[in-house]
């Protein structure tokens, strides 16, 4: 089975969150090949003038090797231009990835039996950014709200400016085929750890909208 989605997304401001900040229009798909090999690419571009990154055009692809049921190996590049000769050169610019599923916390309720905490612990290595290990964790706080949230660390004395202590997304199903999603990649710093660089919570997210068919 192969899974697309197009979606759309907006910015929200760094010092402002009320300021809009870059929109993208995407389209992403993925398939599995096999029962271990599961791939996924799509296409992201900037429709208002004057608020492009990387070029009008951005690609993203990730390769995803399921190496036991509990163990995956990722390779993933997640923006690369296809414009200013950059096109053959992100696809070495990734990231590689081992990953492991952790032990379940059980959060049954009444409405939610079957409900629990979910985390996956992963360590990654780059090219061009900084090397990380880190765990991420996900809960349905609803039947139709979804939380995730992922704490990084950083060997010592590796981690920039611009280097994350932590992201945070929600997912709020609207029916079968239509999310609204919140996300947060931006320098998010512990009180203890802070960068000059560094955003105050939820602000520097993106909110989207995405529409997902199969076939």
């Amino acid at each position: 089975m192969t899974r697309c989605a197009l979606g759309s997304a907006i910015g929200l401001g760094r010092e402002d969150m009320a300021e809009v900040g870059q929109i993208s229009l995407n389209i992403g798909c993925s398939g599995r090949f096999g029962d271990r090999l599961t791939f996924s690419v799509g296409l992201t571009t900037y429709p208002v003038s004057g608020d492009r990154h990387g070029g009008d055009l951005t690609y993203s692809y990730a390769l995803n090797w399921r190496i036991t049921d509990q163990v995956t190996l990722t390779y993933a590049n997640y923006t690369a231009a296809l414009a200013g000769g950059r096109a053959l050169a992100g696809l070495s610019e990734g990231r590689l990835q081992l990953s492991t599923r952790l032990t379940r916390l059980p959060l049954a309720s009444k409405a939610m039996p079957d409900r629990a905490l979910t985390c996956t612990g992963f360590v990654s290595v780059a090219r061009s950014a900084s090397s990380n290990a880190g765990v991420n964790c996900g809960v349905n706080v609803t039947p139709r709200l979804t939380v995730r949230f992922t704490a990084l660390a950083y060997p010592p004395g590796t981690q920039e400016e611009g280097d994350a202590d932590y992201s945070y997304s929600a997912s709020y199903v609207l029916n079968d085929r239509v999310t609204l999603n919140y996300s947060n990649y931006a320098n998010n710093r512990w009180p203890w750890n802070q960068s000059p660089d560094q955003v105050e919570l939820f602000h520097g997210g993106s909110l989207g909208l995405s529409y997902r068919w199969d076939f």
